[in-house]
This record gives C-alpha cells, structure tokens and sequence, in this order.
C-alpha cells in the first residue's frame, strides 16, 4: 500500500490560487480544491462568525462602549424620532444633524405638549444657549 503524499497549507493555498487564476475569478478556487460540500460549510462558518461579531457589537453598543469591529452602524435615532424632529423644525424649533435634541431661541412660539411628547419619545429639548456652552 502507497502512502497519499500530504499536501502542506502553504502547496494547498498556491494550488486554489492557481485553479482561481485559470477560472479568472479568484472567488471560485475554494469550491474548486474542496469540493461544493466543504466549500458551503466553510463559507457557513465565516457567515456564522460575521453573524456573531455583529452581534458582539450591537450589545456593546447598547451598553454604551465603542464597538470592536467597523462592521456595523450605530444607529442613533429612530424613525419614530426622526419624524418627530422634522414635525418640530417645521414649526421653528431648531434641529442640528446627528444631534438627538431640540433647542429653541427666544423667537421660536413655544408648545408645552409637543414638548412634553418630544420627551416621552426619549429626545432632550434645550435652549439654544445649551448648545452653545457644550
């Protein structure tokens, strides 16, 4: 009986380079080396780790740490409170971008009950001169 000679990572890789290369794609070589079987559990296991960090990082988030990885986009505002804000600067409050509160300046025509809801909904509503000092 022969013994089948091993075939090293560094030989394997060059061999999915060159089998990708012929192709002319260089996404195709995995499948090609390993079979479409393999292939799909090795290409499940990176969806799975991806799937994970996001995750790592959505929680990391919520607790108010920086996130490890570029993966995701921390979402700062909801609909909910987007829409709000544009109902708001409709009606001469004044809305900085990326900013989650509401100010207003001794010219804006005040109201106390959307005031009170832009609060309910989780947004700060300031006197510009707030703003200003930060």
């Amino acid at each position: 009986m022969e013994d089948k000679p091993t075939i090293t990572r560094g030989e394997w890789r060059r061999k999915a380079y060159e089998a990708a290369r012929k192709t002319g794609r260089f996404g195709v070589g995995l499948p090609q080396m390993v079979g479409p079987e393999k292939a799909a559990q090795v290409y499940a296991k990176s969806r799975q780790k991806r799937i994970e960090k996001i995750a790592r990082d959505r929680r990391r988030v919520a607790l108010g740490l920086e996130p490890l990885t570029r993966l995701i986009k921390p979402v700062i505002l909801t609909r909910q409170e987007i829409d709000f804000r544009f109902r708001m600067k409709k009606r001469g409050y004044i809305i900085f971008r990326g900013d989650p509160a509401i100010y207003y300046d001794d010219k804006t025509t005040r109201n106390e009950e959307r005031e009170a809801a832009a609060r309910a909904i989780g947004l700060a509503v300031n006197h510009i001169n707030k703003r200003v000092t930060q």
